[in-house]
């Protein structure tokens, strides 16, 4: 096991390489938001399946009025109207027009959809005349048979995300259910003999588990749920190996604490005793550095966060949260960050990527703005609670003048 650091992407590589795919399985479409199609959806019939008025108005024959003027006006005798979901049950006569509204079938031998507010009187009528004082390009208002695709057209390939619009378009060509990949089951443990649940009142040298809270929040964030909750077990090697042992049987293991270089941090050794094999451990990133991963024998992905909470955000948005949209089925797993403009300056020291807390505003034409926000360390949650992202700064540079375009991670 090499105890050389790997900069970041190299060492999310490394865990999405090594990450297996979860499998699939049906769900109600009303489940489904959020998962990765599994399967090619094809249309299984012309969308719209009828040539449909894309205004409310009038069916005419753009012949008809073809010598309409606003001196001298066209009149059309209007034969009735046609609704959604009701036909017009004749081919529409020479002289004739009929109201309809929008998304009703446009009837035979009618080829154009005027509006009723380009009429002389911009008024309804569903018998008598009505007058047209403009000539009409056939097809205008109209979506015809097949627009949107044709019967038989493939329409998703798998790995498109189950947005609300996809589901939409998913319903419209007639399933309930969907075929997605199955999302992983994910264990949650926190270690350390100083760590007590937030409803227990602690001793003046013990901390409540902020990591917990922290790690289902980002995991709620984006549709994962943990699955196993193994509690908060203390620096002992035994009951820290009979936890793993019960969540390596999930296809995630999360944890946090326990992987520095003290005599309690004992999470490495346990790991590999129980068979893990180590894809890295440590991370040349400024907070996170102690960061463990691994793979069990049964394919259990295991990613061991260090124990302070701005490395723990960190490495759940820059590691956690890729790991389980690859085995989500994703094809892009990592998730794109923003470009913005530094609002002041800023120095760093060492030769690490730093990631410091920041309020990223603003966006649009604009574009987006970062403050950098003091902190005391990693450690530090009541001046994280105040960021809503965090600046990358390279190791290539020590020093960033306000103006300055810098990568931004967005929470």
């Amino acid at each position: 096991m090499s105890e050389e650091l790997l900069e970041l992407e190299e060492a999310r590589s490394i865990l999405l390489q090594a990450a297996p795919t979860g499998g699939t399985e049906a769900r109600l479409l009303s489940d489904a938001m959020g998962c990765v199609i599994a399967e090619e959806v094809v249309a299984d019939r012309p969308i719209p399946p009828y040539d449909r008025a894309a205004m409310d108005g009038y069916a005419v024959r753009a012949a008809d009025i073809a010598a309409a003027s606003g001196v001298s006006p066209v009149a059309v005798t209007c034969a009735g109207e046609v609704l959604p979901g009701r036909p017009w049950p004749d081919v529409l006569r020479p002289g004739t027009c009929v109201a309809i509204m929008t998304g009703a079938p446009v009837p035979r031998g009618a080829d154009a959809v005027v509006e009723v507010e380009a009429t002389q009187t911009g008024q309804w009528t569903t018998y008598g005349e009505v007058h047209f004082s403009a000539p009409v390009q056939p097809g205008r208002n109209i979506s015809p048979c097949g627009e949107d695709a044709e019967a038989g057209q493939l329409l998703l390939e798998p790995g498109a995300e189950l947005s609300p619009q996809v589901c939409g378009l998913l319903a419209l060509c007639g399933h309930t259910t969907v075929t997605v990949y199955r999302r992983p089951r994910v264990a949650l443990l926190s270690t350390g003999n100083e760590i007590v649940p937030p409803d227990v009142l602690p001793s003046p040298y013990q901390v409540r588990d902020a990591n917990r809270a922290i790690i289902m929040a980002v995991l709620a964030q984006y549709g994962f749920a943990p699955t196993l909750d193994l509690g908060i077990v203390r620096d002992d090697t035994g009951d820290i190996r009979a936890a793993l042992e019960r969540g390596l049987k999930c296809d995630v293991l999360l944890t946090s604490g326990g992987v520095s270089r003290g005599t309690t941090d004992l999470l490495p050794q346990v790991l590999e005793s129980l068979g893990v094999s180590c894809l890295f451990n440590g991370v040349a990133t400024k907070p996170g550095k102690p960061l463990w991963a691994g793979i069990a024998p049964g394919g259990c992905m295991v990613l061991a966060l260090p124990g302070n909470p701005l490395a723990v955000l960190v490495h759940m948005y820059e590691m956690a949260v890729p790991l389980l949209r690859r085995m989500s089925g994703h094809s892009v797993p990592v998730l794109p960050l923003l470009s913005a403009t530094l609002t002041e300056g800023i120095s760093v020291k060492g030769g690490r990527l730093t990631l410091q807390p920041a309020c990223v505003e603003g966006g649009g034409e604009e574009g987006f703005r970062a403050t950098p926000l003091p902190s005391h360390g990693s450690a530090d949650l009541v001046g994280m609670a105040r960021a809503n992202g965090y600046i990358f700064l390279r190791p290539e540079k020590k020093t960033w003048a306000a103006g300055e375009r810098v990568e931004v991670r967005a929470w």
